[in-house]
C-alpha cells in the first residue's frame, strides 16, 4: 500500500472514498454507499462505512488530523472492495 507520508485531514479520506465508489458504482452497475455510522468511535474517530443496501461491506475510522498509521487503516479496511491497492 504506497500512501504519501504526513498528515491528511479525516474530510479528505472520506471525500477520497466517496470518489471511489461512485466511480465503482458508475462502472459496475453498483449502488454502494458511503455513510458515517452512528454514535460510533472513540473521542475524534467517526467510523464510515460502505454499504450495500442496508448491509455494512467495509468500514473504518478517520480522525480530524489523521497520520500515517490511522490512514493505512482506512485504506487497508476498502482495498479489497476496490481490487486495487492504489484506490486511494
Amino acid at each position: 500500500m504506497l500512501v504519501g507520508r504526513g498528515q491528511i485531514t479525516g474530510r479528505e479520506c472520506v471525500s477520497r472514498l466517496r470518489d471511489a465508489v461512485r466511480e465503482h458504482n458508475r462502472a459496475r452497475g453498483t449502488s454502494w454507499r458511503v455513510v458515517r455510522l452512528p454514535r460510533r468511535g472513540k473521542g475524534s474517530h467517526e467510523i464510515w462505512a460502505v454499504l450495500e443496501g442496508e448491509t455494512v461491506i467495509a468500514q473504518a475510522g478517520v480522525t480530524t488530523k489523521m497520520g500515517d498509521t490511522v490512514r493505512g487503516r482506512f485504506v487497508a479496511a476498502f482495498v479489497t472492495l476496490f481490487n486495487d491497492e492504489d484506490w486511494f
